[in-house]
């Protein structure tokens, strides 16, 4: 699947991206998202579909946390979201031309966005890696191993 959708200049909530992405969210992620922007690109190298509910109730949740924190703080035109697999994990870059922060001065265990996401993408394996300078937005890329399939594939 690839998937290249920018989306017209508006707000943009979990019910947009569910509509771009085809697959519903689960109960367990909880409350939705919404932010306002310019434009709003997916970009999907993934069927969401086939990630069991634990990775996919983890991405959807850093996705929330993440257009929550645009929405507080990136004043951000443009939001662009990456999901693909590559060389055995699954890649998801969340990025925003907004505000961005200084990383050696930020406090960031000040709130709870940031940490939350790096360890819902720690729960499942991961790491999150932050480029972000004072004006320049951000980019968080979080790399994830994919699911080891537990179930044995049919004989013949």
């Amino acid at each position: 699947m690839n998937l290249k959708t920018t989306a017209v200049p508006g707000v943009y909530s979990d019910n947009w991206l569910v509509h771009l992405i085809g697959v519903p969210i689960p109960q367990e992620a909880g409350e939705g998202f919404e932010i306002q922007a310019r434009s709003a690109t997916v970009d999907l190298d993934i069927d969401p579909s086939f990630l069991s509910e634990r990775y996919f109730v983890n991405i959807w949740h850093i996705l929330e946390e993440s257009f929550s924190n645009i929405k507080k703080y990136a004043n951000a035109k443009n939001v662009s979201m990456f999901l693909a697999t590559r060389e055995g994990d699954i890649y998801l870059a969340i990025v925003d031309d907004g505000d961005g922060f200084d990383l050696e001065t930020a406090e960031l265990g000040r709130g709870y966005g940031l940490p939350n996401i790096k360890d819902r993408g720690e729960r499942l394996g991961g790491v999150l890696y932050i480029e972000s300078s004072p004006g320049a937005g951000i980019k968080l890329d979080i790399k994830v191993p994919l699911p080891v399939p537990t179930a044995r594939p049919p004989l013949g």
